[in-house]
């Protein structure tokens, strides 16, 4: 029905609530060739008008009997994720250079910006998931990063590449106690959470739960004494991961040692992934010296294709290699 209704290349979003649907569209729209657009009804209304407009959707992909009154632009093709399929239409699914994503950040620094990215580059992403924690299709995954950040994409396409149960919530309307709830109930075994989301789960409880072996943490700084307190929380041999990246490119995450030495309140972003080099540079394009400032440069073949500006992916923003 993708096929159908847009032409290759086009953009297709997914307005659909944490759901087995949201999954099916983002795998459907690269299958079909086209660009899947994840958007999150919680999101402000002005944002997600923004988005749209920038994104130059060829249709929305909304679940049965949602009118998504005052959302979307008049006139845009809607489709129905439990519509009839359509006939048969010839495509060419997405390559894995292609554009496959289009990640919007949340604009709290300005306009909001789309990331674009490849197959390639997300399977990367999920590939060094996987490996890192030794995923296999006895984990439980309850993702709790919006499915419009590359976090909850990742979240998500791990689950369902290693053939690991895919536990889908609504973190906005579930709240803090039922998500706890949830996840031992679920027997859930990996989650991915900001710190601020842990320490709200940490204070419901003295023990958090039972099954899990691999928390992983990003998004914002992490004390020391966040990692303290989740060593007496979590079960006996669950592992504390850190991952740092951007919706550019995955850029570095190590498992936090218990004996790790400690030099101040933070604890060290990590180690660099494989697969790529990191620089910090100066303003004149130089690297500085040790415990000077400068910027974090990432070269590797799995960075985002560009931004999308103008009504196309700007692949100038990155070079090949970079």
């Amino acid at each position: 029905r993708i096929a159908a209704v847009t032409e290759a290349g086009a953009r297709v979003a997914g307005l659909l609530p944490a759901s087995s649907e949201f999954s099916l569209a983002m795998l459907a729209a690269p299958a079909a060739g086209r660009v899947f657009v994840p958007l999150d009804r919680h999101y402000p209304a002005a944002w997600l008008a923004e988005v749209m407009a920038d994104a130059g959707l060829g249709a929305v992909i909304l679940q049965e009997g949602d009118a998504a009154d005052g959302i979307l632009p008049e006139g845009l093709p809607r489709i129905d994720t439990q519509a009839p399929p359509a006939p048969d239409f010839a495509f060419t699914p997405a390559g894995p250079d292609d554009p496959a994503l289009v990640i919007f950040t949340s604009g709290s620094t300005g306009k909001p910006k789309g990331i674009v990215n490849s197959q390639r580059a997300l399977l990367r992403r999920v590939e060094q998931h996987i490996n890192a924690g030794h995923l296999d299709g006895d984990d439980r995954f309850m993702p709790l990063s919006s499915g419009c950040t590359i976090a909850g994409i990742r979240e998500r396409l791990s689950a369902l590449l290693t053939g690991a149960l895919l536990l889908p919530v609504d973190v906005q309307r579930a709240g803090a106690r039922r998500i706890f709830e949830r996840l031992e109930e679920s027997g859930d075994t990996i989650i991915y959470a900001v710190p601020a989301l842990l320490r709200t789960l940490m204070a419901l409880s003295p023990k958090g739960p039972s099954k899990l072996r691999v928390v992983r943490i990003g998004g914002d700084a992490v004390l020391w004494q966040d990692v303290d307190a989740l060593r007496a929380w979590l079960p006996e041999g669950c592992r504390i991961q850190l991952g740092y990246s951007s919706s550019e490119a995955p850029i570095l995450q190590w498992f936090v040692p218990p004996d790790f030495p400690r030099d101040g309140s933070r604890v060290p972003i990590g180690y660099p992934l494989s697969g790529g080099e990191l620089a910090i540079l100066g303003a004149d394009g130089e690297p500085v010296a040790p415990g000077e400032e400068g910027e974090l440069v990432v070269r590797s073949p799995y960075v985002a294709l560009g931004h999308w500006r103008g009504g196309r992916c700007d692949r100038s923003v990155f070079p090949q290699d970079e």
